[in-house]
């Protein structure tokens, strides 16, 4: 039993960092007016408005999942 509850502490440990992750990655890109990822020489690779729309949408499902009462 007091492994189940330490695994249980853990996940919801895990699962509130994660919360925590998604909600700050949704302040940051409802902020942005631009974001851009890492290319393959290290520069910059602006998002399109379009891909912008799907990196804040990805990131309103990851709040949604990981902050949602279980």
């Amino acid at each position: 039993k007091a492994a189940g509850k330490a695994d249980r502490e853990k996940y919801l440990a895990d699962r509130a960092a994660t919360c925590q992750a998604a909600r700050d990655r949704v302040a940051k890109y409802k902020d942005a007016q631009r974001l851009y990822k890492p290319g393959p020489n290290g520069e910059r690779v602006y998002l399109t408005s379009e891909e912008l729309d799907v990196e804040r949408a990805n990131a309103n499902r990851a709040l949604e999942q990981f902050c949602s009462e279980e």
